[in-house]
């Protein structure tokens, strides 16, 4: 009977795993900024009636979700071509597709944080 020996990550894989854990990482943050930072930024814009901050603040969970999402998406395309032999490589490619499911999850929050403050006046 053979005998099962353990695999140990190559670099490569390694180098995946973190940039996969950055996307997460990426995508998580930018929820929390435009959730903290974007509602103690609607307490200042119904002070000064200007918009221009709540904007800076979408964008930059915007820029947030698009870097997140391109590095999962990187991930993605290089474990398309490769072959499945090993264990580890189904489960970068799971975390892949999560992480561009909660990447675009996080973009459609912050463009409905968007959405409000365009649509609503401050005071109103």
């Amino acid at each position: 009977m053979p005998e099962a020996h353990p695999t140990q990550p190559t670099p490569l894989e390694r180098q995946l795993d973190r940039q996969l854990l950055g996307s997460m990482a990426f995508s998580v943050f930018a929820a929390a900024f435009e959730m903290v930072v974007g509602f103690s930024v609607a307490h200042w814009v119904s002070l000064t009636d200007s918009k221009i901050w709540g904007y800076v603040v979408c964008a930059i969970a915007f820029g947030l979700c698009l870097v997140a999402g391109w590095m999962a998406f990187d991930v993605r395309a290089k474990l398309a071509g490769r072959d499945d032999t090993r264990p580890g490589q189904r489960r970068q490619l799971f975390m892949a597709n999560l992480d561009l499911l909660v990447a675009g999850l996080v973009t459609l929050l912050v463009l409905a944080g968007t959405v409000v403050l365009v649509a609503l006046r401050p005071n109103s």
